[in-house]
């Protein structure tokens, strides 16, 4: 399971599908475009209130994943990666 959930993560970049980051995600989530906003496990306190902030009110779902900012960022092709915005309605359900 946790072997396809990070695969997905790196197909969606590959399609072009996610945005990475606090502010890419929060404009796709004010845009309504974020069809699933995950966080990484050990993305801090606040940065857990701010993506819930960018979800309140609308359709949009907010996941914390079992991958580390480490283990997020390599699979995003970056460093750390704390946030991030699947905007693919079929890539957000698998």
């Amino acid at each position: 399971m946790k072997a396809n959930a990070i695969n997905y993560l790196s197909l969606a970049r590959k399609a072009g599908r996610i945005e990475v980051g606090e502010e890419p995600t929060a404009a796709a989530a004010r845009a309504n475009h974020a069809r699933l906003l995950v966080l990484a496990a050990d993305a801090p306190d606040h940065t857990l209130r701010r993506a819930r902030n960018f979800v309140a009110g609308t359709g949009q779902q907010l996941v914390r994943l079992p991958f580390t900012k480490e283990e997020m960022g390599a699979a995003l092709g970056r460093g750390v990666v704390e946030m991030a915005a699947i905007t693919d309605p079929a890539l957000a359900l698998a």
